[in-house]
């Protein structure tokens, strides 16, 4: 089977220009947000807690990964531990 290099680089044009337009959106939100007077690090955090719901909700559909209570509690206990000890290394220059 042989593909239409004309009609692939039309798909690889729109599709570049879908990402672009994906991606520029969260940055004209961030903007518009800071203008209007909100922190920058709230709508940053806001933005990587949607994207992280999202792609959760996107792995336990694709994998049909069921996540137990007490995996929670492991891994949130495992991340704490992790800040804690990253923040008794930091040095202050």
């Amino acid at each position: 089977m042989t593909v239409n290099s004309s009609n692939s680089s039309r798909l690889d044009w729109l599709l570049f220009l879908v990402l672009g337009l994906m991606w520029g959106s969260s940055y004209l939100f961030i903007r518009i947000g800071v203008e209007a007077g909100l922190p920058p690090l709230t709508l940053v955090m806001g933005r990587l807690l949607i994207g992280g719901a999202h792609w959760s909700q996107i792995s336990r559909a694709r994998l049909g990964v069921v996540v137990s209570l007490e995996q929670t509690h492991q891994t949130a206990n495992s991340q704490l531990l992790s800040r804690r000890l990253l923040a008794q290394t930091h040095i202050e220059f």
